[in-house]
């Protein structure tokens, strides 16, 4: 979530059942208020990050110099989307993070998280990478600066 000073929260999800491959914005004027959905420039009001076409999850949101970010777990690889005022957002198809292993169709980049510099511009990220079901014993996790 991201937290305004003035307390407002915005957060992002994966879409609910009718909207499975969505990302859906909330908004609360608290962090432990109503949260409600907010409409958006995508699919079903949802956000424009896939446009409902591609499996999409685990939004990490941030704000910086720029505008507001989020990196999201788009099987099997991450992506990016950024909004200049947290509302409507772009959405880019291009792969980030670390590459997935050619030979395993079961490894995943996931739940990507940032550590931000003191401009709010991303300096680390983390990513834990499933290398599939069958050794989970090698399941690690990343971080890049």
């Amino acid at each position: 979530p991201y937290i305004f000073p003035n307390g407002t929260v915005l957060l992002l999800t994966r879409g609910s059942s009718e909207r499975a491959q969505n990302i859906v914005l909330w908004r609360a004027d608290t962090w432990n208020g109503t949260y409600t959905a907010v409409r958006s420039n995508g699919a079903d009001g949802a956000t424009n990050m896939g446009n409902g076409r591609v499996p999409k999850e685990d939004p990490t949101l941030w704000r910086g110099r720029r505008g507001f970010h989020a990196l999201l777990h788009s099987g099997p690889d991450l992506t990016h989307a950024w909004s200049e005022d947290g509302l409507s957002w772009a959405w880019s198809d291009t792969v980030i993070g670390p590459p997935t292993p050619s030979n395993c169709s079961t490894c995943h980049n996931e739940r990507p998280r940032v550590l931000l510099d003191s401009a709010g511009d991303l300096s680390v990220l983390f990513v834990a990478q499933s290398t599939g079901v069958v050794d989970a014993s090698r399941t690690a996790s990343y971080v890049y600066e």
